[in-house]
């Protein structure tokens, strides 16, 4: 890393990654309209990186235009996340049914509800309060730069910050009930999306922290999806057949017994040296 990447101030950084997200929503957004699956994840993820860095950065920068745009983000995304779960659990209700006429009639009303939730988002996104919040995004993104914080300190406490949160939400791992481990994935989310902003700006080894942190996240993703199908099998009409319970039951199981040993993998020794190493030189650079 040079010297003048060491000396980038927090305001460029931030500027620069929120661009950088913004784009990628309004690429995403038209295909979200069209109740496409992979723009609304896409979406989804560039909203939540924003927000992440949002928080991330708070502490370093007194800013009510900052704090509104993140609280509102929080909100759109509450707004989308019911539609995701939707298109997950269609995706696994194809793969794993058989063609009959019940099945049948169990898709038509999983697509029905689909259709309800794209025109809800239609609604959300039309509104004049969304394209406020996409200018206020853009007006962060190129505001002028008039708080000289450098990025390494803010990297630093980010990223402590987000270790400590996964510590506090991983007492008693990985034995833990589907919400702590919904909260437990949302931890590494955040964690995983820090190491993946900062790395390559900051020298620190967080390209293996970032991956280490999104094979948690996924396997823990993975998981709240199988307690988010069970719960609409078991609010089918007509009722879901048994055999398609017993399998998201088994593939849960297998999955928890996944996350014990990547969790037991993440408490080895080298591990914590890895967290300790990339705070500890992050926070050496002048």
């Amino acid at each position: 890393m040079n010297g003048r990447t060491s000396r980038l101030t927090l305001e460029a950084f931030l500027q620069a990654r929120l661009h950088e997200q913004l784009e990628i929503a309004r690429r995403e957004e038209p295909g979200v309209r069209q109740g496409r699956e992979r723009p609304l994840h896409n979406l989804r993820v560039a909203l939540r990186r924003m927000r992440t860095l949002l928080r991330a950065v708070e502490p370093f920068r007194a800013d009510p235009l900052a704090a509104s745009v993140e609280r509102r983000l929080r909100r759109l995304l509450k707004t989308l996340g019911p539609a995701r779960d939707m298109d997950v659990w269609l995706r696994f209700f194809r793969r794993n049914t058989v063609v009959s006429k019940r099945q049948a009639k169990r898709l038509a009303q999983a697509l029905a509800e689909k259709e309800t939730h794209r025109r809800r988002l239609l609604g959300e996104l039309d509104r004049p309060a969304h394209r406020r919040l996409m200018e206020d995004v853009e007006r962060l993104a190129g505001a002028p730069v008039v708080l000289p914080v450098y990025l390494n300190p803010a990297a630093r406490e980010a990223l402590n910050q987000a270790r400590l949160r996964i510590e506090r939400r991983a007492r008693h791992a990985p034995r833990l009930s589907p919400r702590r481990l919904h909260r437990l994935r949302i931890a590494f989310r955040k964690a995983r999306y820090l190491a993946e902003f900062f790395s390559g700006v900051v020298e620190a080894p967080l390209e293996r922290l970032a991956a280490e942190c999104q094979a948690l996240q996924d396997v823990l993703g993975d998981l709240h999806d199988h307690e988010v199908y069970l719960a609409r099998a078991r609010a089918l009409q007509p009722a879901a057949p048994a055999k398609l319970t017993r399998h998201i039951r088994r593939r849960r199981r297998l999955l928890q017994q996944r996350f014990e040993r990547q969790w037991a993998h993440h408490q080895r020794a080298e591990m914590t040296a890895l967290w300790e190493a990339a705070t500890k030189r992050v926070a050496s650079i002048p």
